[in-house]
C-alpha cells in the first residue's frame, strides 16, 4: 500500500511539474514574440531613418558571425 501511494504521489508530483512547464513555456513563447516585433519594429525604422547606418551593422554583424563560424 505504501509503494502505491508514493507511485500516486510522485506521478501527480510530476503531472503538476509539466503543466508548470508548459505554462511556462507558453509565456517564454509569448515573451519572444513580443521581443521579435520589437526588433522587426526598431529595424524597420532604422532602415528607413538611417540606411546606410544600418547597412553597415549589417555587413559588420555578418563579418563578425563569419569570423566566429570560421573559427
Amino acid at each position: 500500500m505504501r509503494a502505491m501511494d508514493s507511485l500516486e504521489r510522485t506521478a501527480a508530483n510530476l503531472q503538476d511539474t509539466g503543466e508548470r512547464l508548459a505554462s511556462k513555456g507558453v509565456e517564454l513563447g509569448d515573451g519572444m514574440q513580443k521581443v521579435a516585433k520589437n526588433f522587426s519594429n526598431a529595424v524597420d525604422k532604422s532602415v528607413a531613418e538611417q540606411p546606410l547606418t544600418t547597412l553597415g551593422m549589417a555587413v559588420a554583424a555578418g563579418f563578425i558571425l563569419g569570423a566566429i563560424w570560421k573559427a
